[in-house]
């Protein structure tokens, strides 16, 4: 089942996060405030970003957040999956293709001209998981100014 995040579930999105900025998938670790940050716009509903749980049999097995811009070169607006993460002990069992696929159905409209994401090119398993998605490599080279 996929579910917005909610205030009762700040310590394991706080977790999680961390476990997310621990992992494979991202290069450098984030700051611990930036996770309560983002947390703080999700239960304020920003219209910036948003957050889902995954959950089997009610437990919390991954989330990710969604975040919407808009782009002249797309022609629109876009939804960018910042991020996507699964607990290891249940990654293979098809919940990323899930979530992948709500994103699809929930947001891909008319409004929502495309739907983007950013990935390590050392996270093969990720990225096969999304090119079987549809994704494709855009051809990007990714900077950051801090």
């Amino acid at each position: 089942m996929i579910r917005k995040i909610n205030a009762k579930d700040k310590r394991a999105y706080l977790k999680m996060s961390d476990d997310f900025y621990s992992s494979n998938a991202v290069l450098v670790k984030t700051k611990a405030y930036n996770a309560s940050k983002t947390f703080e716009l999700l239960m304020k509903e920003s219209s910036y970003v948003t957050g889902y749980f995954y959950e089997v049999n009610n437990i919390i097995t991954g989330y990710m957040l969604l975040t919407f811009r808009y782009s002249n070169e797309i022609g629109g607006f876009y939804v960018h999956i910042d991020e996507l993460y699964v607990k290891p002990e249940f990654q293979s069992l098809g919940i990323g293709s899930k979530m992948i696929d709500f994103v699809n159905k929930e947001y891909a409209t008319n409004n929502n001209n495309r739907i983007m994401l950013e990935v390590n090119e050392e996270n093969v398993d990720a990225i096969r998981l999304y090119e079987k998605r549809g994704f494709d490599d855009a051809g990007y080279r990714f900077m950051i100014k801090d």
